[in-house]
């Protein structure tokens, strides 16, 4: 009896959860409609259960948060100059910084052609223990100890694990876009480490972002419609959406967390395939009604991390 409970409380839980994750889609995809466009929470799409005045169903503790992946720097970035610039902020110097990033697309591509500071098979299978390159973007942050170059710098000499620089390429990074850096949500941090030299056009934006206080993160905060002009890393548009969903009663408790391909990203093969049309919860969470939205969902996660 008690064993049934249980489950029956489980799948309450997750049913809300899902729910919730309709309420945030159709307040970005409302949002997306009045703006042309997903900027940034400036607009206000940030708070989903505020916003839609939603009523979910009595005892249930809802929270979401809403994270825009593209406002940190893509390490499965194509682009050679990002990424080292990228270390290059880390105080890496070029030569090793050329020999992470060739060794990093080496690892990632389909040929088995090594760049001339990268690392094929041949460097692997010396490697104790043996491995060899998967030829497919990196799926977590752990791969990269096996990736030339890596340990060297971003792991305890003694210990192997992971040093601060470490965490301080895992705060300003993402693994789930290759999309331009997003200027209206992007960290003081991260841009500093991409430009030694803000151009004019990045100051002008920033400026605009930062509102009347001139501080970011504040309740004046704006966001910028246009492109950065002389900022070819930078775009102004949320590309992909990290949905995180808790939800709570009594005890128990659920997580869901959900990737959302905002704009077209491209051959990414974080790509799962799910559909972009899914119910959306009416305003007491308990029917539905399907509508189709023009986003994809590329990754769902139930009670775990990504």
């Amino acid at each position: 009896m008690r064993e049934g409970a249980a489950v029956h409380s489980s799948d309450d839980l997750r049913a809300v959860a899902y729910s919730a994750l309709d309420v945030a889609m159709a307040t970005v995809n409302e949002f997306k409609e009045i703006d042309g466009g997903i900027y940034g929470p400036q607009q206000g799409w940030d708070d989903p259960i505020n916003y839609s005045k939603i009523n979910f169903p009595e005892g249930f503790k809802v929270q979401i948060k809403m994270l825009d992946e593209t406002s940190k720097i893509p390490l499965l970035s194509t682009d050679m100059q990002l990424l080292l610039a990228l270390f290059d902020s880390m105080d890496i110097d070029t030569i090793d910084a050329q020999i992470l990033v060739q060794s990093l697309q080496d690892w990632m591509d389909e040929d088995d052609r090594e760049r001339p500071n990268g690392a094929e098979d041949s460097f692997y299978k010396s490697e104790d223990p043996p491995v060899l390159p998967p030829n497919r973007p990196i799926t977590s942050y752990d791969e990269l100890r096996h990736i030339k170059g890596f340990k060297d710098h971003f792991y305890d000499e003694e210990t192997g694990e992971p040093n601060d620089l470490f965490r301080r390429l895992v705060n300003h990074t993402s693994l789930y876009h290759q999309s331009p850096i997003n200027v209206n949500t992007a960290s003081s941090a991260v841009l500093n480490s991409l430009y030694e030299n803000a151009p004019p056009g990045l100051d002008n934006a920033l400026y605009e972002i930062r509102g009347d206080d001139g501080a970011l993160g504040t309740s004046d905060d704006r966001f910028v419609k246009n492109k950065v002009n002389g900022a070819s890393m930078l775009g102004n548009t949320v590309g992909v959406l990290r949905v995180e969903i808790t939800i709570t009663r009594a005890s128990s408790s659920f997580k869901l967390i959900a990737l959302v391909e905002l704009e077209n990203q491209g051959n990414n093969n974080q790509n799962r395939g799910q559909s972009n049309t899914r119910s959306i919860g009416n305003r007491n969470a308990k029917s539905r009604n399907k509508v189709t939205y023009p986003f994809n969902i590329t990754r769902l996660v139930e009670n775990d991390s990504l």
